[in-house]
């Protein structure tokens, strides 16, 4: 069964920090969901991914079953969600 997964991911204190951060996700397969926001002089990255994990638990630990996956692939995966 599909999920779709969703994160909220920032506030660090440099944009070299939070861009690697993002980064991290984004090579995991999560796909950024609207744009940066700023709050406070952080920026923040709302993300999304899909996954056929059933029970609840860890999002990001789920990744390692599609670590050696592009992308373009693990966003193709997330746009089948919608």
């Amino acid at each position: 069964m599909k999920r779709a997964l969703y994160k909220v991911v920032g506030g660090k204190p440099s944009l070299p920090e939070f861009e690697a951060e993002v980064a991290k996700y984004l090579n995991d397969g999560w796909k950024p969901v609207g744009g940066v926001s700023f709050n406070a002089n952080f920026a923040y990255q709302a993300l999304a991914k899909v996954t056929s994990e059933s029970a609840v638990g860890s999002a990001y630990n789920e990744s390692e079953a599609h670590s050696k996956s592009t992308t373009a692939e693990a966003m193709r995966r997330v746009d089948d969600l919608t």
